[in-house]
């Protein structure tokens, strides 16, 4: 089985309980796996109840790469919220 990291590099950054991550293939002819790969439904469902609103996938028009963001997946510090620990690493 292929796992994301054996295709991409990802980067994370945040704006408040929203994480952003940067998706780029290590080889541009992984792109359209990627997108395949990588719906809104698809991450949505691997973030399950830690998101407070919709995944939004975006292709950035100028890089064989995408950009996920995923509102309310870094707020699991107010009360009685649980979320797993999002990492990215290479």
């Amino acid at each position: 089985m292929t796992v994301l990291d054996d295709l991409a590099d990802v980067r994370a950054g945040d704006k408040g309980d929203t994480l952003i991550l940067a998706v780029l293939p290590r080889d541009p002819d992984d792109h359209p796996r990627l997108v395949a790969g990588l719906t809104e439904e698809r991450v949505a469902a691997h973030f399950g109840g830690a998101l407070t609103g919709p995944v939004r996938v975006s292709e950035m028009p100028t890089l064989p790469a995408l950009v996920l963001t995923l509102p309310g997946a870094l707020g699991a510090a107010s009360p009685g919220r649980r979320c797993s620990t999002v990492t990215a690493r290479r």
